[in-house]
């Protein structure tokens, strides 16, 4: 079939003539070809006539050959068509000849054709034709090819090959020859990679597993394996991986038991368990040696079914054998595992004495292990006691009744060098012990003597550096010793002459002391014993003497009573002189019953009193209470009162309290009411009524069963006055608060403001509720009949006269409160309307009234619906500080209330003030109306302050500056919702304009109420003296009504503050009745001091523009040089 040209082709056949040395014409033409589907042999015909132009062209014959292939693919790989297309292949290749892709590409096809021979060839004629860079291309799918089909010495050979190109490769070739079952090629290959010494091989296998991996081989295929030495390998691993000893040596035994060499695969085991030093190793070991012979002795128990007669007599003396073998196997087991732990420490002592007790009924073998274990076991690394070892050594001769031979491992004993005189006094007391038993007491004197006997240069004691035989003389156990057996068997000159040796060197206790006396006691020798204390009392100082001083007086008492009187008395004089508080209480108490039974009663209550001084600060409550019983009891109740004043004074607040109670208890059944209610007022000042409520109901009952009203009014005042004295620290109301609800153990300082903060509001709907309650209770009908009061006009009859005629009801004042507390809330809020008309002449009765009856409402039993901590974290859950406020730009106002200036130098240049800054500006984020309308603000702690966002504050010309805290610092949050808005215009005094720094808050003045932020620090700051000037300021009090918990009406003087300047002279005046102006003073360095009072002020809306320009012009009259 020829070339059939269309219309369309005319223009590309035109074009190649007119180009004909370009390729651009034929490719546009072929492109064209292909696009209009044109017939693939039409299309090959023009890739023809392009080849024969451009013969060298890669390009050309990529896309020829690629085309092809694309046509042929549906087509099976033994169609002609493939022949063809390898034709051209080898057509390019005469021409391209070093390009690697399509060398790759005929690959690919020749594998698809699955010719083996054929492709063969065509690999490794490409990696002749390509350079060596090259070959990597080529080489995978040449693996690939010959491992696919079943070819194993042709792989071999091009593994091989592959190899000395690419020796990474040799795991891979690893993995064939095991495939194939070259067991002996494959461990000859991993006996390689394991020389080779890499950390880690291509597939990230580590020495040792490469090891593992060639020990398993090797050892479960002793027949195909041939070529390497196999126990040698195995060996040199052993030496090499230590913790993997018992699997290398159970590959080695499992190598010859495959082998068929049973005997030598026990000579492996036995050496194996004698070697191990873990016990993890032996138990491998030791469990496959077991099975081992357990399998073995049961195929000659089968062997010996099946045989005939005349073998028969020798498979059963082989079975015997191995029964025996077996048998002695398991026997050893304990004996074998002894050994491992003697392996792994030979100065462990427990483990020779272990290994003594297995050797149990062998005479021999305990004699021979002593031996061994004393010249092995070195004392500088002993674990356990040698002298325990030479002890049950001299013991094992005495058990088979051997004396001579156990007295002379004794003698051994004590002169070997133990490592401490504990150990050798063991072995001397054990050798006295050993003589006692067999009734030679003589004998065993004789030992201590030796034992016991100084010599001329005896070093200290607990000098490491001396000899221990030098050291034992003064060891307190042998001379204890000592001493009991002359007890025993001596004299009492012999005994005594002992005691007063041990004292001679200073190596007595005190209960030795006392034994010694408690001997002299017994022996009637009284005075001798009490010697034998004061010497003790000698030797030893407080707190060690104390048992002696005890022992010592009560003996002195039971034997002379009060005959002695002074002498008794000297002696507690004595032991009280240095007696600390914390062993003083039962010294006093002794001494003061020795005056009770045979002295004065008159200092008997001076010992007391004594006591009272002198004994631990966790005790004088117990003396207190004794001292105040004896005096009840010798001189009547009345003479207790100095007594209980005392004990209140001096006794902690807890204990102090108790006693308060207790006092006022017995004033009460004295009948000195006005006496009890002194010492309530008086106790009251150390109890919290949120934390100590017990105490406040106890002076209630007692106000209600004896007082009157007046009595209870200043009850009433009383406990309020101590509660606002309580809640001046937040931190320690915080925790008060938190013992009184029972909550954590957590510490004041612990607590952020927010969690303060919302304890405290907590508690305090806590009690109001509590009140309600109480209030409630007291005014429903009384169940005992008492005369009650109720609301209306409803007259109550009474039914039973009380105890005390002017007893009256406490809810009637607590009635009375609650509505002075009301009247006095709506003074409050007629004040705040005076003052918002005042401050904002142009605020409407709309603003006024939401806020009277939202103010109402909340007064009114509607609590808050969140806790300040829940509030600051809903307000913090989408906030970002580094986003800005809404509306942007934000006006923030900057107030200076200067308190101080401590330091002027004019020759420095310099100053020192202390002084307010505070930073108003407005945060919408931070509204929290929505969520709690009762609450009015939210004070925030200072930890707050890095999460919200604040302007960056500056004075230019400070050298210095430093944020007081006290103990915090003293940074204040406030987050206000209702207060009014202010704007200051022109203040003026006669005919004098000047600058004034005036306190006021800033918030919304249109109808939606909008948060504010305020930030308020106070620091000091030193800077440049650049202007002298003085100033008169007054300040404007804050429109922020509070109410103290005592129910007075105060202002807070909260930091926010405007400056602003006057430019003219014709300004509004204030009306004299209004808040008196706060003057604050700030003095330059300089001889004209100006100071002024603003009796009339104005007050009116402003600009913003003003307001700034304001701020600017009193900046630059006051301080010339400082910007904020």
């Amino acid at each position: 079939m020829g070339l059939v040209f269309e219309s369309e082709d005319i223009a590309y056949e035109e074009d190649i003539i007119r180009n004909p040395g370009l390729l651009r014409p034929w490719e546009r033409y072929i492109d064209h070809k292909i696009k209009t589907k044109a017939d693939p042999k039409q299309v090959r015909i023009i890739f023809e006539r392009a080849l024969k132009i451009f013969n060298r062209s890669y390009k050309l014959w990529y896309n020829y050959l690629k085309y092809r292939r694309r046509t042929i693919a549906h087509k099976s790989p033994t169609d002609i068509a493939y022949a063809h297309l390898s034709d051209a292949y080898e057509r390019c290749l005469v021409f391209l000849n070093k390009m690697p892709r399509i060398w790759h590409d005929y690959c690919n096809l020749m594998v698809r054709r699955g010719l083996i021979t054929d492709t063969r060839k065509v690999f490794d004629r490409s990696l002749r034709a390509l350079p060596i860079t090259q070959h990597m291309r080529i080489w995978p799918l040449y693996i690939e090819f010959v491992v696919k089909h079943n070819i194993p010495e042709t792989a071999i050979r091009v593994f091989r090959r592959h190899l000395k190109v690419y020796p990474f490769a040799r795991e891979d070739y690893i993995e064939y020859l095991k495939q194939i079952d070259k067991l002996d090629e494959a461990a000859q290959q991993i006996a390689l990679l394991v020389n080779e010494d890499r950390p880690v091989s291509e597939k990230g296998k580590t020495g040792h597993q490469l090891w593992t991996e060639l020990c398993d081989l090797i050892s479960k295929n002793p027949n195909k394996v041939y070529s390497l030495q196999v126990e040698p390998i195995i060996r040199q691993g052993i030496s090499r991986y230590t913790d993997q000893v018992g699997m290398l040596w159970l590959h080695l035994a499992e190598y010859y038991i495959r082998a068929y060499n049973f005997e030598k695969a026990r000579d492996i085991f036995e050496e194996a368990i004698s070697v191990v030093k873990t016990v993890r190793d032996f138990t491998q070991i030791f469990d496959a040696y077991s099975k081992f012979m357990e399998r073995i002795t049961s195929l000659k128990m089968k062997e010996l079914e099946q045989c005939t007669s005349t073998l028969s007599a020798k498979i059963e003396l082989e079975l015997e054998l191995l029964m025996t073998r077996f048998e002695h196997l398991m026997n050893r087991r304990p004996l074998l595992l002894n050994s491992v732990l003697l392996r792994q420490n030979p100065h462990n002592v427990h483990e020779w004495l272990n290994r003594v007790q297995i050797y149990e009924g062998d005479l021999e073998s305990q004699i021979s292990t002593f031996e061994e274990a004393v010249k092995v076991i070195d004392p500088k690394h002993q674990i356990g006691k040698l002298s325990q070892l030479w002890i049950f050594y001299a013991k094992l001769f005495e058990k088979y009744k051997k004396y001579d031979e156990a007295r002379n491992i004794y003698e051994k004993a004590v002169k070997i060098n133990f490592a401490r005189v504990d150990e050798l006094s063991q072995v001397w007391c054990d050798y006295v012990e050993f003589e006692l038993l067999h009734r030679d007491y003589s004998a065993a004197v004789s030992i201590l003597k030796r034992a016991t006997s100084v010599p001329a240069k005896c070093g200290d004691y607990f000098d490491e550096k001396n000899n221990i035989q030098l050291r034992a003389s003064r060891s307190l156990k042998l001379w204890s010793l000592y001493a009991d057996i002359e007890e025993s068997i001596g004299t009492l000159q012999s005994c005594a002459e002992i005691y007063d040796k041990m004292m001679e060197l200073r190596i007595a206790t005190p209960q030795i002391i006392i034994n010694y006396a408690m001997f002299l006691e017994q022996n009637n020798y009284f005075e001798e014993s009490f010697r034998a204390f004061e010497k003790g009392i000698g030797l030893f100082h407080w707190p060690l003497v104390f048992d002696i001083w005890n022992v010592y007086l009560t003996k002195f008492i039971n034997r002379y009573g009060g005959k002695k009187l002074e002498r008794a008395r000297d002696l507690f004089e004595q032991c009280l002189e240095k007696c600390p508080p914390k062993y003083a209480r039962d010294i006093y108490l002794l001494y003061a019953q020795y005056e009770e039974e045979h002295g004065l009663a008159r200092r008997a209550m001076e010992i007391y009193n004594r006591a009272t001084d002198s004994v631990d600060k966790d005790e004088k409550h117990l003396i207190f209470n004794v001292y105040i019983k004896k005096a009840m009891e010798f001189y009547g109740i009345t003479k207790t009162r100095p007594i209980f004043e005392s004990a209140i004074e001096r006794l902690p607040e807890n204990r102090s309290r108790e006693m308060s109670l207790r006092y006022a208890q017995v004033e009460r059944n004295l009948g000195e009411i006005d006496r009890a209610r002194a010492i309530y007022a008086h106790c009251a000042e150390i109890c919290d009524p949120r934390v100590h409520s017990d105490f406040w109901e106890t002076w209630k009952e007692f106000e209600v069963k004896h007082g009157n009203e007046d009595t209870i009014r200043e009850m009433l005042r009383m406990k309020r006055s101590v509660q606002a004295t309580f809640n001046t620290s937040v931190n320690y109301m915080s925790a008060q608060m938190l013992a009184s609800l029972g909550g954590k153990a957590e510490m004041a300082g612990e607590l952020s403001a927010a969690d303060s903060m919302a304890q405290l509001e907590a508690r305090a709907a806590q009690i109001a509720q509590e009140e309600a309650t109480i209030s409630a209770r007291k005014l429903a009908p009384s169940e005992d009949g008492r005369i009650s009061f109720v609301r209306g006009e409803i007259k109550t009859n009474k039914e039973k006269t009380a105890e005390n005629p002017e007893e009256i009801d406490i809810g009637d004042i607590e009635e009375e409160e609650d509505k002075m507390e009301t009247e006095t809330n709506g003074k409050d809020s007629v004040l705040l309307e005076l003052l918002l008309t005042i401050a904002r002449p142009s605020l409407t009765t709309d603003f006024i009234r939401p806020y009277r009856s939202e103010t109402s409402r909340c007064e009114h039993g509607f609590e808050s619906s969140e806790k300040a901590q829940d509030l600051a974290r809903i307000l913090m859950d989408n906030y970002s500080r580094s986003a800005l406020p809404e509306p942007a730009p934000v006006n923030v106002h900057v107030e200076i209330t200067i308190q101080d200036i401590s330091d002027i130098s004019a020759i420095s240049g310099t100053f020192v003030i202390d002084f307010w800054i505070s930073a108003i500006w407005q945060d919408i984020r931070l509204e929290f109306s929505h969520i709690d309308p009762c609450r009015r603000n939210l004070s925030l702690d200072h930890d707050m302050e890095p999460r919200l966002w604040s302007p960056n504050v500056c004075i230019v010309n400070s050298k210095k500056t430093k944020v007081h805290d006290s103990p915090k610092p003293n940074i204040l949050l406030m987050d206000d919702l209702n207060l009014p808005d202010f704007k200051l215009t022109n203040i003026t005094y006669g005919k004098t304009t000047e600058a004034a720094l005036v306190e006021l808050a800033i918030v919304a003045y249109n109808d939606k109420v909008v948060d504010q932020n305020q930030r308020r620090r106070k620091a000091s700051a030193v800077g440049n003296l650049l202007a002298r000037a003085s100033i008169t300021t007054a300040g404007l009090p804050d429109m922020k009504q509070r109410k103290s918990s005592r129910g007075d009406l105060f202002l807070d003087y909260n930091s926010k503050e405007l400056l602003a300047v006057t430019t003219n002279n014709n300004t509004n005046k204030l009306n004299r009745h209004s808040l008196n102006p706060i003057q604050q003073e700030m003095k330059g360095n300089g001889s004209n001091q100006i100071q002024k009072s603003y009796s009339q002020q104005s007050i009116k809306k402003s600009s913003p523009s003003e307001l700034g320009s304001a701020i600017d012009r009193f900046s630059s009259i006051a301080f010339p040089m400082v910007c904020f």
